[in-house]
């Protein structure tokens, strides 16, 4: 997965024309250089365990509620692990400022906002009740 992560972030900073590598799970930039090691903890496995101990905990939703919410969070989580890996990489080659540690502090916030966003979605709707006439 390492490799795999490597490859996609160095797709997707092509579309920047930053210049750099990828070998394995390094990329290097270059211009100024810098060299970026995809480990395991970058690939946030922590996160999604957090996020699936969250949704199964949930005690009003339905199995089919849980799976539908393990799998739209998951992507969601994965597409957000992919920018954040992009983002730190990118603007620590332009400003020299190490942003993937602040992001460190973000990523349960994240976390905890797509689990409420899936238990707002499974809540069930409010029936309107016609007025009673008098």
């Amino acid at each position: 997965m390492r490799n795999v992560t490597a490859t996609l972030v160095g797709y997707i900073l092509n579309v920047s024309s930053a210049s750099h590598s990828v070998s394995d799970s390094i990329i290097t930039m270059q211009n100024p250089y810098l060299a970026f090691d995809v480990t395991v903890s970058c690939l946030g496995g922590l996160l999604l365990w957090a996020y699936t101990a969250l949704v199964l905990a949930e005690p009003k939703a339905s199995v089919k509620q849980r799976i539908w919410g393990i799998i739209v969070g998951f992507t969601i989580l994965l597409a957000f692990n992919l920018f954040r890996i992009v983002l730190s990489i990118y603007l620590e080659w332009l400003t020299s400022v190490r942003v993937h540690d602040y992001f460190y502090l973000f990523n349960m916030v994240f976390v905890l906002l797509v689990w409420a966003g899936w238990v707002r979605a499974i809540r069930p709707k409010k029936e309107v009740l016609p007025k009673a006439r008098v």
